[in-house]
């Protein structure tokens, strides 16, 4: 897995711009272009946003947005991307969840 440092800092600038709190990562993984964002969505549920989007060859993207409970929105999974994108928050979830 390969971070691309630039594009992060990018990224990350843009979150803070448009008033979000969290940060967001790109990286290349089995010839694939993979960005990752978590943010905290500024409401009252204690709710995050996972935001992955792949580049190369699909150009697809894939959010889950986490309540503090544990809860989180129902998407359509059919998609094998979206296998992978869960397995790559659920990693993340089970840690937010857990404070």
């Amino acid at each position: 897995m390969q971070m691309t440092a630039l594009n992060t800092k990018k990224i990350n600038k843009k979150l803070k711009q448009d008033g979000f709190r969290g940060w967001s990562f790109e990286y290349e993984f089995v010839s694939k272009r993979y960005c990752l964002s978590i943010f905290d969505d500024h409401n009252p549920e204690d709710e995050l946003v996972f935001f992955l989007h792949v580049f190369d060859p699909t150009n697809i993207s894939h959010a889950v947005r986490v309540k503090k409970n544990g809860s989180e929105n129902t998407v359509d999974k059919k998609h094998q991307f979206y296998v992978e994108a869960e397995k790559i928050v659920q990693k993340f979830v089970s840690d937010f969840v857990a404070s």
